[in-house]
């Protein structure tokens, strides 16, 4: 679909009398299979700390070093199935706030 197409899908949405509309029902979101790009702003000295770890981390895997990347996955990963690392996360996240 053309973004042109797609406008004039969304124009005609909005010509739409509110009593014509149907209600939408509310569903499970879709996951995409294509990998979603997160960036984040690092102060220096943890990107620095954050590279000099993944040099020296990548030998115990066989490589060279480990892209930082790689290593927010993991990290992001374990986040979601740990309890305690989201218990520990959300403890951090209200010292840093307060």
């Amino acid at each position: 679909m053309s973004i042109a197409d797609r406008i004039r899908a969304k124009g005609k949405r909005l010509e739409t009398p509110a009593a014509e509309v149907k209600p939408t029902t509310v569903s499970a979101p879709v996951v995409s299979a294509r990998p979603v790009r997160l960036s984040v702003d690092l102060p220096p000295v943890v990107h620095s700390r954050l590279v000099q770890w993944a040099a020296q981390a990548g030998p115990e895997i066989g490589r060279s070093r480990i892209p930082a990347a790689e290593v927010a996955r993991v990290l992001l990963r374990r986040l979601i199935e740990d309890e305690d690392l989201q218990r520990s996360v959300i403890e951090e996240l209200r010292r840093d706030i307060h």
